[in-house]
């Protein structure tokens, strides 16, 4: 959706709104991007086409990506620690995929109980999530893969971890940008 308002100081602002269908690229190397068309009717008018880089954007909610995301066959493990830092409750809901870019899981809740219906995460609560977890929800990935994690919370922490399944071996946080409001600051 667009909306374009006019000010008083002349000036003509114009807001895109996702529709909630088509993926937005969260890659800050790659932000996304929006194209403007003003189709005229009078064929003697040019139209104008605008394509403009997305540089800020609200989101009603929270969406954290972690990259190198190992299935259950690595030789390490996964161990991502999520905690709702806001005073609602809410679903997660989980989205993989692979190094082609492959969708593995589309938008499922990352916590289900038996029945498959959704267990929110609590306010002030910290729920684990594993690659085993990811594989019990339908994900089968033989390399490594982003994981996107969104929820309507305001705000929500992420950590993910990586270790060898060597005993003893070192714990690596894989969390840099997967935090705050947006876990992409």
């Amino acid at each position: 959706m667009t909306t374009i308002e006019d000010k008083a100081d002349g000036k003509t602002t114009i807001r895109f709104t996702a529709d909630g269908e088509a993926a937005i690229n969260t890659d800050a190397e790659n932000p996304p991007t929006a194209t403007l068309k003003i189709d005229f009717e009078d064929e003697t008018t040019t139209d104008i086409i605008v394509e403009a880089e997305l540089n800020k954007i609200k989101q009603d909610g929270t969406i954290c990506t972690l990259y190198n995301v190992p299935p259950t066959s690595a030789k390490d493990k996964l161990n991502i620690r999520i905690t709702n830092e806001s005073s609602t409750s809410d679903d997660l809901i989980c989205s993989l995929i692979d190094k082609s870019g492959a969708i593995i899981l589309d938008e499922v809740n990352c916590f289900q109980d038996e029945l498959g219906n959704s267990i929110p995460i609590k306010p002030m609560e910290t729920k684990r999530l594993t690659s085993a977890a990811l594989e019990a929800l339908g994900a089968t990935w033989a390399s490594r893969g982003v994981l996107t994690i969104k929820s309507s919370l305001p705000k929500m922490e992420v950590f993910g971890m990586l270790r060898s399944k060597i005993p003893g071996s070192p714990l690596t946080n894989m969390s840099y940008g997967a935090h705050g409001q947006s876990c992409s600051n």
